[in-house]
């Protein structure tokens, strides 16, 4: 049975219409407490510019160019700044048909980036550019609605070729989260197209609304329903002869990622699905091992959300391309989410 974008088993519609109720019943109390109280304040230093809420804090560096903290209820959810991603680890239909060599400059544009420009604005669109630092236009202390941060980079790629995040902090901790693209002639079609966030090797409890309960890709769909469901980042690794890519779902609503304690981190948009995965490997971990027990140990649990990621492909496994229609074209793109701690 399906009310819109509520999907029921026949089985579970009495227990899912009571627990929806009480969301509904906690989401109405949340707002309230939220409207008392709508800014947060906002501390531009030197090199930093912090943001401190009722239950959350988030630090952006000049120096780091990026996200450098994010904290709710007072506990640290991203280890490392978010990553850029352009790649994924070769599947073995990419090696038959060698795209991951025509596409490698979007590995090395995924490692390396220079932050070339950043800007902010503090409750106005107007941004205010810096040459180097945040401090450099004066320091001071700000209550605020909103506030925006914006990143842009230089990527490894012959021609050069550039992209921006855009972070803006909104109340109750949530940031609108936005990457954008320029095309540039010369540049091949994407393997991915989004941004991983390092996580604590224990936030590796998983729960979606999404395409599942199998990882799928965009021509590997019509086994796939819409739901939600509960995994494990360990649980998502295929065991493959040779590790590579994996654990992706499409047409995500939200996917979040949990420790034993229910903390952890939740990304979303309601009105454009995306794609996810959370794994205890990067692409690049995937990538650099011939065999499973060529895996390092696991540090980190990885949160990727995606605008696309090009099919599988798979007519055949020694040469036929990806169909055109699954493939992240070379165009100029915008990926919009929202990420929020729970």
């Amino acid at each position: 049975v399906a009310f819109g974008q509520l999907v029921f088993n026949k089985s579970e519609i009495k227990s899912e219409l009571s627990s929806w109720l009480n969301r509904k019943a906690n989401f109405y109390i949340s707002k309230q407490k939220y409207q008392a109280n709508n800014k947060f304040l906002v501390v531009k230093s030197d090199i930093n510019i912090g943001v401190l809420g009722e239950d959350f804090s988030a630090m952006f560096s000049s120096s780091a160019g990026n996200l450098t903290s994010y904290k709710f209820n007072g506990i640290e959810l991203i280890e490392e700044v978010p990553q850029l991603n352009f790649w994924r680890s070769p599947i073995d239909n990419d090696l038959g048909n060698a795209h991951h060599i025509d596409t490698a400059q979007w590995k090395l544009a995924s490692l390396y980036k220079r932050c070339v420009q950043i800007e902010y604005a503090i409750n106005t669109e107007d941004f205010t550019k810096v040459q180097r630092f945040f401090g450099e236009n004066g320091q001071g202390e700000f209550e605020a609605e909103k506030l925006k941060i914006r990143y842009s980079y230089e990527l490894a790629t012959t021609p050069k070729s550039y992209c921006q995040i855009t972070y803006t902090v909104l109340k109750n901790g949530i940031i609108k989260t936005e990457l954008d693209y320029q095309k540039v002639d010369g540049l091949t079609d994407f393997p991915d197209f989004g941004l991983i966030f390092t996580l604590p090797a224990d936030y590796d409890k998983i729960s979606f609304y999404g395409l599942g309960a199998k990882d799928n890709y965009a021509d590997r769909l019509r086994g796939a329903k819409l739901g939600i469901f509960h995994s494990t980042t360990k649980d998502e690794i295929e065991p493959y002869l040779r590790p590579q890519e994996c654990g992706n779902h499409c047409d995500c609503r939200w996917f979040e990622v949990k420790n034993n304690l229910g903390y952890g981190l939740r990304v979303f948009n309601y009105q454009r699905p995306f794609s996810a995965s959370a794994l205890p490997y990067n692409p690049h971990e995937l990538e650099n091992a011939r065999h499973s027990y060529d895996l390092p140990q696991i540090y980190h649990s990885y949160l990727r959300c995606s605008l696309a990621q090009a099919g599988v492909g798979g007519d055949d496994s020694w040469g036929a391309p990806i169909l055109e229609e699954y493939l992240v074209k070379n165009e100029d793109k915008h990926f919009e989410f929202y990420l929020v701690g729970i």
